[in-house]
């Protein structure tokens, strides 16, 4: 199920880097054990006379050539010298193929250069001695393989079955070989074995009489190797070695490999031959790098979707052993185009990357998938045997951007200055398990006594499986139950995506007023991932509120008021609109301006208004409901008061105007004039509301004052319903305050009606009315309360200005009325007066009427002249006022009273 491999921490991959990285140092390992293996007992068997029945005879070699009809055959067809005209007499040294066992049940391939000298003995002394590996060679490789991949039988040996584990590759080894100094040399598997169809040939028909080998061998060793290569403390120039990687391009078909090798000494005696410590040759172990792969294959998306591996020279950073499938990640999809990249007389320019091509070009020769650089020197500052990881980008062919990658490295101890490198994307390792709960808290509300239950859902949201356990671990708690306790007690798993609900009851009996708190501890531990180790414990908290019933503060019966106040202020506003358009011509409508007193009328309505949707809550509406009517109430108090201030400016200041002009002349003031400071002011604030609305408008919140109180109130998160209300508030009471003065410039003047003193009282009453008013607002935080002040202050400033400004004209016509009335009586009594006059009647004081025959004659009482008297006299005084008001206006400017020269006497009367 791949949980050996899967990991959650880079402590996890690190483990898994240094396993894996056992697992090939260990098979490299086992290879130079092989080499080593070889070398000894080749140099065992010199001090036991050698190979009983070998071919190691040059002679015997020579006189085996047997195929050679096969040979003229293929020399006829592919026009090939050297095999032209073979014969039975013919040997292999004839054929040009040097001395070569041609028998074609060989079980090894044996051959002998014409090339070179041992340095002790000769080219047959040598052939002896590399002849005793022949008995190893065919088991030591194909024991490494599995059965199907046998180049031989094996009589006895088993590499496979019941009590073997299971080879991950097909065949570990690509050849075993020896090769001594003077040119003799063993191999297997033999050409025969390797091309069938071919069984005729050996090596020595493509390599000639005269193949160095040891150039082969030197290309992929240190330099000097074996005589004279530096080595490092602790290491002779003896000990057996792995070689580079190398290319290898011939029968055996194209690969990438490396070898075991060992150099072979010998002290002793040989065939008359003294040696002392003398340098026989060379044992080599030829190991596939594919097969080597296999040991990257579990980390390559094993760890993490996306991980990967690969195996590299620590010093040199050239890659040891790598898969196609990573080369398709990290390296170009096609090879350069320099000379470089033809080896071996292969032309691989410009063709398809392959694992193969990694040999000329390793992870830091110009590869720009990521700063490898960096990688290698952080690997060579670690020593041999240590563990270590960094965090790099790496950009995957194919990708857009880089990704965080861990690079997990261990530097190998052994078998070679090589390093395992193990490559994890960061997210997928640091959240491949990521439990989530939908809340971290059971937030619980109930009444004493009651049980209530909640619950919280635990998702698992990383790619790994979980085990989740749930236990109440808080002793002090009782009131807390898990529900299905022995379940989470057992563990529940948690596929990757899946979740749980973990449900919690909470019983109040017993519990205070108030919250108590407490916990379930969550613990939550990896699937039995080996290389995982997670083990975290959360705390899953739970909160009871226990509680009475909410005061939710409502404005209740109190709204009825406040809606009532709204409702006199409306019929009042009403019926003063319907008296005006009834007595619209009059002189009294006229001389106030009727459009003056209509303009009031609306002001004042819409300021009552205002109380509709300051009395409205979320008790009665939706939340939709309480933001629009959150934001109607200044709207409707800012148009409303601009409206009744610009209609009383407006009038005060028209007087002003009039009476205090600097010349005594004609002056006329439009309904323009009047109309601009209503203008300017409204057209601000319209601005101020607009900017508010859009920008920052209220809306209805409702907030906990304490645990059985909330308030809900219209509030605005931003500046600029500060800044827009600021600047109404501001202008509206600069404004009202400029009015107050246009007011207390008019007290001394007795215009017609007074109604410039009615206005200067409004003024007055609506400045006094807000300077104690809002500080009552702000003070006083009970919804109630506040609304109630509200309100009264709106219905008081609304009906006093109505009442002010009207009921005074009201009653000057009823007065009027009444004055036109009595004016009617005493003509028609001044009438009849004259009338019994004419005819000789007798007034007198003391008698009431009186009868004459034939003719009424009609007597006038005392008291009711006395009362015509008495009024008259009141309206000379008024007159008397006026007249001497008028002299003083004339007077200030210069002007002669009644036509007479300045400074002649004027009878008062």
């Amino acid at each position: 199920d791949g949980k050996d491999l899967k990991i959650c921490s880079v402590r996890g991959g690190l483990d898994l880097t240094r396993y894996h990285s056992t697992v090939a140092r260990t098979t490299l390992g086992a290879a130079i054990e092989d080499a080593e293996f070889l070398r000894e007992h080749i140099t065992e068997s010199l001090h036991n006379d050698g190979l009983r029945g070998g071919l190691s005879n040059l002679e015997e070699m020579a006189a085996t050539l047997s195929n050679w009809t096969g040979r003229n055959d293929v020399a006829a067809a592919d026009n090939l010298a050297n095999w032209t005209n073979l014969t039975a007499n013919d040997t292999t040294l004839t054929a040009g193929m040097g001395w070569t066992d041609d028998r074609d049940d060989r079980r090894v391939e044996r051959y002998v250069t014409s090339l070179g000298e041992p340095f002790v003995g000769t080219k047959q002394t040598d052939m002896e001695i590399m002849d005793v590996a022949a008995n190893v060679l065919p088991w030591l490789m194909d024991r490494r393989s599995k059965e199907s991949e046998w180049f031989m039988d094996h009589q006895n040996g088993r590499s496979e079955g019941a009590d073997k584990e299971l080879m991950p590759f097909d065949r570990l080894y690509k050849s075993c070989w020896v090769h001594s100094q003077g040119g003799a040399f063993l191999n297997y598997p033999p050409l025969s074995a390797v091309l069938p169809d071919f069984a005729f040939s050996t090596y020595a028909d493509y390599i000639g009489s005269d193949y160095d080998f040891w150039k082969d061998v030197k290309r992929a060793t240190p330099p000097g190797w074996p005589l004279s290569h530096n080595v490092s403390g602790g290491v002779t120039m003896r000990d057996a070695i792995l070689s580079s990687p190398y290319y290898k391009n011939g029968q055996l078909g194209d690969f990438a490999g490396l070898s075991a090798l060992a150099p072979v000494y010998y002290t002793g005696e040989w065939r008359g031959h003294r040696y002392d410590g003398t340098f026989l040759g060379a044992v080599g172990i030829g190991i596939d790098l594919e097969a080597i792969a296999w040991t990257l294959n579990d980390l390559e998306g094993g760890m993490t979707e996306g991980s990967f591996a690969c195996v590299a020279n620590a010093e040199t950073f050239d890659v040891i052993a790598i898969s196609q499938s990573v080369v398709k990640m990290i390296y170009p999809e096609r090879t350069g185009t320099g000379d470089e990249w033809i080896f071996d007389g292969v032309d691989r320019r410009n063709r398809t990357f392959l694992t193969n091509d990694t040999i000329r070009q390793g992870l830091t020769d110009e590869l720009v998938s990521a700063d490898w650089d960096r990688l290698h020197e952080a690997v060579k500052a670690t020593p041999r045997g240590g563990l270590d990881y960094i965090v790099m980008e790496i950009n995957i062919t194919g990708s857009v951007e880089p990704r965080d990658y861990y690079a997990m490295f261990e530097r190998w101890a052994a078998q070679g200055d090589f390093v395992m490198l193990a490559f994890a994307p960061v997210e997928l390792v640091d959240d491949a398990i990521h439990p989530v709960f939908s809340s971290r808290a059971v937030n619980l509300t109930a009444r004493q006594g009651d049980r209530v239950e909640g619950s919280s859902v635990l998702t698992n949201n990383g790619t790994l499986d979980i085990v989740v356990r749930a236990d109440i671990r808080d002793q002090f708690r009782p009131w807390i139950e898990l529900a299905d306790a022995d379940v989470w007690a057992d563990g529940v798993a948690l596929k990757p995506g899946g979740s749980r609900t973990i449900k919690v009851t909470v019983d109040s009996e017993g519990l205070e007023l108030g919250r108590s708190n407490g916990f379930i501890i969550v613990e939550v531990v990896d699937d039995d991932y080996r290389d995982c180790f997670y083990n975290v414990s959360f705390e899953l908290g739970v909160s009871a509120r226990i509680e009475n019933e909410v005061d939710f503060n409502y404005l209740g019966g109190i709204r009825v008021a406040g809606w009532l106040f709204c409702a006199i202020i409306a019929v009042t506003a009403m019926s003063f609109a319907v008296w005006v358009w009834r007595f619209w011509n009059t002189r009294v409508v006229r001389a106030s301006q009727p459009t003056f007193l209509l303009t009031i009328i609306t002001g004042c309505f819409l300021f009552g208004c205002t109380i509709i949707p300051l009395g409205i809550d979320d008790g009665i509406t939706s939340q939709r409901g309480c933001d629009v009517a959150c934001m109607s109430a200044p709207w409707l108090f800012s148009l409303g008061f601009t409206t009744i201030f610009a209609a009383l400016f407006s009038k005060i200041w028209r007087i002003n105007k009039i009476f205090h002009q600097a010349n005594f002349r004609k002056i006329t003031v439009t309904t323009r004039d009047v109309i601009v400071p209503f203008a300017v002011l409204l057209s601000f604030q319209f601005v101020c509301l607009v900017i508010w609305t859009v920008l920052d408008p209220f809306v209805w919140k409702r907030e906990m004052v304490d645990d059985w109180s909330s308030v809900g109130s219209c509030q605005a998160e931003g500046v600029a319903h500060v800044v827009c209300t600021s600047l109404i508030a501001a202008s509206s009471l600069t404004a009202l305050f400029l009015a107050c003065i246009q007011a207390y410039r008019a007290r001394n003047i007795s215009d017609e009606f007074s109604e410039s003193k009615w206005i200067a009282i409004s003024l007055g009453g609506m400045l006094q009315s807000l300077l104690l008013g809002i500080p009552l607002i702000v003070l006083i935080q009970d919804p109630m309360a506040t609304f109630f002040i509200n309100a009264v202050l709106i219905f008081v400033l609304s009906m006093s200005i109505l009442l002010l400004m009207f009921v005074p004209k009201m009653h000057f016509m009823k007065k009027q009325k009444k004055d036109k009335e009595q004016k009617k009586q005493m003509d028609t009594l001044t009438t009849l007066a004259t009338g019994n006059t004419a005819l000789g009647a007798k007034t007198t004081e003391d008698s009431r009427s009186s009868k004459s025959p034939g003719l009424l004659v009609t007597h006038i009482g005392v008291d009711d002249l006395e009362i015509r008297l008495a009024e008259s006299e009141g309206k000379v005084k008024e007159l008397e006022e006026e007249v001497a008001m008028l002299k003083s206006l004339l007077d200030r400017h210069g002007i002669s009273c009644f036509g007479q020269p300045e400074g002649a006497r004027v009878d008062d009367n």
